[in-house]
């Protein structure tokens, strides 16, 4: 039995365990694997089966329209059916309502709407959507979403694998089209407050990676962020894989500091990180680090010039209004010219 149908057992007899009681087990549909996983890791038998065919019916086969208004009595399993309107509408007339009383062996994608209610369910999962479409993967389990109500825009945040996910996108933050975030495994996404993208912007996040992104920071469009490899590779000498990152490595990070500008095209891989008020240049590969007040440019991507600063404004006459959008105004402006000064006195 391969791990993905291990970790759909477990899943749902956890769930099967909270709420069970002295209840009898109830499988729609057959699943002999489940059954003996049942039996053998939980010592979890199965009373009888629903059958739609009413001459079939017997002490070991039961009418599932039987089972109505019986939910002190009986929790259903159905083994083979996905979660489907039509099937929850048919339990809800029974009185037996999800999870308490019946569950999916099998569950699909989760789609959660932008601005919809705060999305819970018993594997762990919490959603709070703001203006964002999330979709969980069918076997995701303990991630937290949180994006503020004041996003604007399209974007997708889509977890995939396991779970374990953690993403937080802060105030005042917008996407125009074709916004994606793909988180897997333990990945982890963090978005500053009033953060900008355009078009066809993409952040793939690999299992155990990080990726963090600093207040008003200002992506162009057609910009791809890479945190890990997205494939497994191999060692052929030794069979082992070389790109599997855990917690806290270095490798399987990207951090944009404050007021970074991702130019066109560009493309940031792991192991990058940008100082504050940054440049990188369009269609420039970038990996690596550099300090603040920096432009770095080219394919790949190294340090053009240093000392400087921008604007979100393309009129700007003043360069106190290239602090105006994120913190210590004044700090930043005095440092960066008293770092002017020292740098003509050389």
């Amino acid at each position: 039995m391969n791990e993905s149908i291990m970790r759909v057992f477990r899943n749902t007899v956890r769930i099967i365990q909270q709420h069970l009681r002295n209840r009898k087990i109830v499988f729609w549909g057959e699943n002999p694997s489940f059954e003996h996983f049942l039996q053998e890791e939980y010592n979890l038998s199965v009373e009888c089966y629903v059958t739609a065919v009413p001459k079939k019916a017997h002490s070991k086969r039961i009418l599932l329209e039987d089972l109505a208004e019986k939910a002190e009595q009986y929790y259903i399993i159905v083994t083979k059916e996905q979660p489907s309107q039509h099937i929850k509408k048919q339990f809800k007339g029974m009185k037996f309502a999800e999870y308490k009383d019946y569950i999916f062996l099998h569950r699909k994608n989760t789609i959660i709407r932008p601005f919809s209610p705060d999305y819970k369910d018993p594997y762990g999962n919490f959603v709070h959507a703001g203006g964002c479409r999330v979709v969980l993967g069918k076997l995701v389990t303990d991630s937290y979403v949180y994006v503020d109500d004041g996003f604007k825009g399209d974007m997708l945040i889509r977890l995939f694998g396991r779970g374990g996910a953690r993403a937080t996108v802060g105030q005042n933050c917008k996407s125009t089209i074709g916004g994606r975030i793909f988180i897997h495994d333990n990945g982890v996404l963090s978005i500053g407050n009033g953060v900008s993208f355009g078009d066809n912007v993409k952040i793939s996040i690999s299992e155990y990676n990080k990726v963090t992104i600093g207040d008003d920071c200002m992506f162009s469009y057609n910009i791809l962020m890479f945190s890990g490899d997205g494939h497994a590779i191999f060692d052929l000498d030794t069979g082992r894989r070389t790109n599997l990152y855990l917690d806290d490595d270095p490798k399987g990070t990207i951090t944009l500091g404050k007021h970074v500008w991702v130019g066109s095209g560009a493309c940031i891989l792991n192991r990058a990180s940008i100082g504050n008020s940054c440049i990188i240049g369009a269609n420039s590969t970038f990996k690596g680090q550099i300090p603040d007040y920096t432009v770095a440019a080219g394919n790949p991507a190294k340090i053009v010039k240093s000392h400087v600063t921008w604007s979100r404004n393309p009129n700007a006459t003043e360069i106190s209004e290239c602090f105006s959008t994120w913190n210590g105004a004044t700090e930043n402006i005095e440092k960066l010219e008293s770092e002017l000064n020292d740098s003509s006195e050389e």
